[in-house]
Formats: C-alpha cells, structure tokens, sequence
C-alpha cells in the first residue's frame, strides 16, 4: 500500500519537468519512405505517422508509414491504385 500514502498532487509536484524539444534526427528510411509517399501522390497533399523516441532535446524519428490518400475525385493515388491491381491479382 505504498500507493496510498501520497496524493496524486505530492507526486505531481516531484516530478520532473522535460525540457523542449531543440532538434529532429531522421532516420535514412524513415526519409526515403516520406518522399516515396510524397511522389507516388504528387500534388495532392499526403500525411502519415511518424514513430521514434524523444531522447533528451532530440526527436529520433526511425520509422514512418504512410495513411491512404484519396484524390479529389474519390480515387486512391496513382501509386496506390498501382499497388492495389497487384494485390487484387
């Protein structure tokens, strides 16, 4: 029950504070996977998620993967409606 012998706020208030992040480190395939996406779907505007640690003042990004995108039309990117034909087979 050692839990139980503080408050939420007492521990709240030992806790330390983290600084700022100050820079972003980008992992080689994490890049050569961003600017893929961005080609395969230029000019539409694509988005993703990023995975990595922050390590001090410094976001390590080691991986990324990328969300589907929809044209205007309604229609998947042309790279991804490549992809998809090959699956589909």
């Amino acid at each position: 029950m050692a839990a139980a012998k503080g408050s939420w706020a007492a521990a709240a208030a030992t806790m330390k504070v983290d600084q700022p992040l100050r820079s972003v480190q980008l992992d080689g395939q994490a890049i050569l996977k961003i600017v893929k996406h961005c080609s395969e779907c230029a000019p539409s505007l694509v988005t993703g998620q990023l995975l990595g640690l922050d390590v001090g003042t410094t976001l390590e990004v080691t991986n990324c993967f990328p969300f589907p995108v929809r044209a205007a039309g309604g229609a998947p990117c042309a790279g991804r409606a490549k992809g998809l034909t090959h699956v589909r087979r």
